[in-house]
C-alpha cells in the first residue's frame, strides 16, 4: 500500500490551522476540501447544464434574447448552499465565491451548450458598493471560470447606463421602445460570431 504524504500533511496542517466547512462551518476532514460530506448530501443540482431548455432559459428567453442559461443548484432556504451565497454577498468571504465558482466552470466544461464560448463578462458594480465590498463578486467569479475554461474576461465590455439622457438615446435607437435593461455592451464588443458567458 503506498504511502500519502500530502494526507498525512494535510492532518499535521489542519491541527494547527483547521479547515472548517463554508456550509455549516464543521471541521473539515483531510479528505474533504471546501464543503463537508454532510452539506455534499444536501445540494440539489439543477443539472441545467446538460439542458437547452430548462426551465431558467425558457424564463430568461421571454425579457432577452439568449442561447443557454444555466444555474448550479436549486436554492433551499437555510441549506449549505444559501450559507454560501451568504458569506460571499455579505460576509465578504472570497473563498466562498471561488469555491463555488470552480463548481460552475466544471460544469460549463463538460456541456455541450457552452463549448463554443468565447470569453466572460463582468458585471459592473457601482462603484459606491465596490468601495463598500473591496471587490467586484462578479469580477471574481469571472476570473475563477477563467481560470478552469481558459476563456478570456472582459472586464469593461459592459457599462451601466447611469443618465436619463442615455437611456433616451438608447431609446430613440430602438424605435422608442423603453430601455429596461441597465448595462449595455460597448459597441467594439459586438462581434456576432463570438458566444459571450455573463
Amino acid at each position: 500500500m503506498k504511502f500519502n504524504y500530502s494526507l498525512v500533511f494535510q492532518s499535521l496542517v489542519d491541527l494547527f490551522f483547521p479547515r472548517t466547512c463554508l456550509g455549516c462551518v464543521s471541521f473539515l476532514t483531510p479528505y474533504e476540501k471546501g464543503l463537508c460530506i454532510g452539506c455534499q448530501l444536501q445540494l440539489s443540482p439543477t443539472n441545467f447544464n446538460l439542458d437547452a431548455n430548462n426551465p431558467l432559459a425558457v424564463k430568461l428567453r421571454e425579457f432577452i434574447p439568449i442561447y443557454a442559461a444555466t444555474a448550479l443548484f436549486y436554492f433551499q432556504k437555510g441549506g449549505a448552499f444559501t450559507h454560501m451565497i451568504h458569506l460571499l454577498k455579505y460576509k465578504g468571504v472570497k473563498k466562498s465565491g471561488a469555491y463555488l465558482s470552480h463548481w460552475l466552470a466544471l460544469s460549463l466544461k463538460e456541456s455541450p451548450l457552452f463549448m463554443d464560448l468565447t470569453g466572460i463578462l463582468v458585471v459592473p458594480l457601482h462603484p459606491k458598493k465596490r468601495r463598500q465590498r473591496g471587490y467586484n463578486q462578479s469580477e471574481l467569479i469571472a476570473f475563477e471560470i477563467s481560470s478552469v475554461l481558459n476563456k478570456k474576461v472582459y472586464p469593461k465590455a459592459l457599462v451601466r447606463i447611469k443618465t436619463p439622457y442615455l437611456k433616451l438615446r438608447l431609446e430613440k435607437l430602438k424605435g422608442g421602445n423603453p430601455c429596461k435593461m441597465p448595462f449595455v455592451v460597448l459597441q467594439i464588443f459586438k462581434i456576432k460570431k463570438d458566444i459571450f458567458f455573463l
